[in-house]
């Protein structure tokens, strides 16, 4: 029987290990640092636009979240 056949099963443990390797690396290596860069940008923005005294100063607060959008927009670019 097919099914019960050991050497069957370990093509399907190195394709599943490979598989899973691929799919770490990748997120270790390209989608985390972005995470951690945005994560960053976030609270350097929120420490320097919104609760430092530039935010006091500014009258509207459109002026504060449009500077927010210029950080993101250019990160983006």
């Amino acid at each position: 029987m097919p099914q019960l056949d050991i050497v069957a099963y370990v093509g399907q443990y190195v394709w599943a290990l490979t598989v899973l390797l691929l799919l770490f690396s990748l997120i270790v290596v390209g989608i985390l640092p972005k995470l951690q860069e945005q994560l960053g940008l976030r609270v350097w923005a929120e420490e320097n636009l919104i609760g430092g005294e530039e935010a006091k100063e500014l009258k509207d607060v459109s002026e504060s979240k449009e500077g927010l959008i210029e950080i993101f927009r250019s990160l983006c670019n």
